[in-house]
């Protein structure tokens, strides 16, 4: 087997086109909560409650979103993980003027969500995902 030559890149990780149109926009450092007292603050204020998720908000002088799914209610991890990459995109994609008069913003999964079947997970993924934007749609003014 011949070997690569040291100049080629086959790895699609360490690509040198790292701007391209296809690339991730990702979820900011300075969009998530972090600090134990304002995330328990948030925590305090009454939830808005879907079927499966709790958004807790608390105007403060900290904006950003903290994530409570925990394993109890999702077993499994790829569940857990894709419940999260839902919650982050929603809120990603939310106009920051929306943000900022929500202040810090905690989602936590309340209801229990079983172990379910991949083909089922992607009929409830897409119910979940509709969730989330109801739920940061239904946010008001204060």
């Amino acid at each position: 087997m011949p070997a690569v030559p040291k100049d080629v890149n086959v790895s699609p990780f360490n690509s040198a086109d790292t701007n391209s149109a296809t690339g991730s926009q990702g979820f900011p450092r300075s969009s998530r909560l972090s600090d134990a007292g304002v995330i328990s603050k948030t925590l305090a204020q009454k939830p808005l409650k879907k079927t499966h998720l709790a958004l807790h908000s608390h105007q403060s002088g900290d904006v950003g979103l903290a994530l409570a799914i925990p394993k109890k209610l999702a077993k499994r991890a790829v569940d857990r993980n894709k419940i999260k990459r839902l919650i982050r995109e929603a809120y990603r994609t939310q106009p920051q003027e929306k943000k900022q008069l929500w202040g810090s913003v905690v989602v936590r999964l309340h209801k229990k969500i079983g172990q379910i079947k991949n083909q089922l997970f992607k009929k409830q993924e897409k119910e979940m995902a509709m969730e989330v934007r109801q739920a940061f749609d239904a946010k008001k003014n204060p």
